[in-house]
């Protein structure tokens, strides 16, 4: 019997021919290989494009491409076909609620505990504390155009680039909306990080990359922020600056010899995870209460779980469309 259940992006089924379903056993001819003889084999293949395409084609990896009954189907890689409930009461639920147990801050005896959402909300709420006052004492702890590097804090190697001007006009303007009793909700004057793949306008995404300007791409900065940093912006909390990465999002280490690495501040003998490195680092000192990364393969996963702090990885392209989520 099939199933009634709905899933958004689904393709739809289509029953295949009788043929494509035949299956005939074949005995694996391919001699096993090891030691010496398995670097040598490795060594010919490496070197060897006809070697390449041959074993490409007879382990048979290019055949959906010849298939003529996928001729004018739409290929799709993206792994966001997600179960709709049919529950009416799930299908309509609303956004989670800031009831008063997520705004209001965990007793200070916590131990090992920092600043989270709640306290910057309850210390602007009662007047203990600005916005601006917060910016003004966290920007020297974060950033990198302090010359001579050798001055830069500890802390900063957790960012890459921080924008100050537009910080300090960001976190006026959220000073002045809590001065005046119009705060945006319980995120206003709250600081985020932004990990540097990821679009923020005015900003170029470097990667991690050492900069080069000779390179057009290092010239262009974003024309658009990404949909999670606009979406906290616009509920009033302050981007602070770009966070530092392992190059490229290519390792899980977080070891950046051209941007530094950051510090795990969890433990300063290990790696903070990559990575998001930047962001682990700087959520296990205190400096953010969240930070936004990026994950394809565990880099928003990884650095929590070596920095003692939360990550969440959200569905794929749930929050913003692009090859990580």
């Amino acid at each position: 019997m099939a199933s009634t259940r709905k899933f958004l992006n689904h393709p739809g089924a289509k029953e295949a021919p009788a043929h494509v379903l035949e299956f005939k056993p074949e005995a694996d001819h391919n001699p096993p290989m090891r030691g010496l003889p398995l670097v040598a084999a490795s060594m010919l293949v490496s070197n060897s494009q006809w070697l390449q395409k041959f074993m490409w084609s007879n382990a048979k990896f290019g055949q959906a491409r010849s298939m003529s009954e996928l001729n004018g189907e739409q290929w799709r890689v993206q792994p966001n076909v997600i179960p709709l409930s049919s529950s009416p009461e799930t299908s309509t639920q609303t956004l989670l609620s800031f009831d008063p147990s997520l705004t209001t801050p965990p007793p200070p005896t916590v131990p090992g505990r920092f600043n989270s959402i709640a306290d910057y909300h309850a210390a602007y709420a009662s007047g203990q504390l600005t916005p601006l006052q917060v910016i003004d004492a966290l920007l020297p702890l974060i950033r990198r155009d302090i010359k001579p590097e050798q001055q830069q804090s500890k802390y900063a190697v957790a960012f890459i680039q921080s924008k100050v001007d537009e910080v300090l006009a960001e976190a006026k303007a959220s000073t002045e909306r809590w001065q005046a009793g119009r705060p945006l909700g319980v995120l206003d004057g709250v600081p985020f990080g932004v990990k540097d793949d990821t679009e923020v306008e005015g900003y170029v995404s470097t990667m991690g990359m050492k900069v080069d300007e000779r390179f057009e791409y290092f010239k262009k900065p974003a024309t658009e922020t990404v949909w999670p940093a606009k979406k906290l912006r616009e509920a009033g909390a302050i981007m602070v600056g770009k966070m530092n990465q392992h190059e490229i999002g290519m390792d899980t280490t977080g070891c950046n010899p051209n941007t530094g690495t950051a510090t795990n501040w969890y433990n300063t003998k290990y790696f903070p995870g990559g990575s998001s490195s930047g962001a682990g680092s700087a959520l296990s000192a205190g400096l953010v209460p969240i930070a936004i990364g990026t994950d394809a393969g565990g880099s928003m996963r990884i650095p929590p779980a070596f920095c003692g702090v939360y990550g969440l990885k959200p569905t794929h392209n749930r929050v913003v469309s692009r090859n990580s989520s």
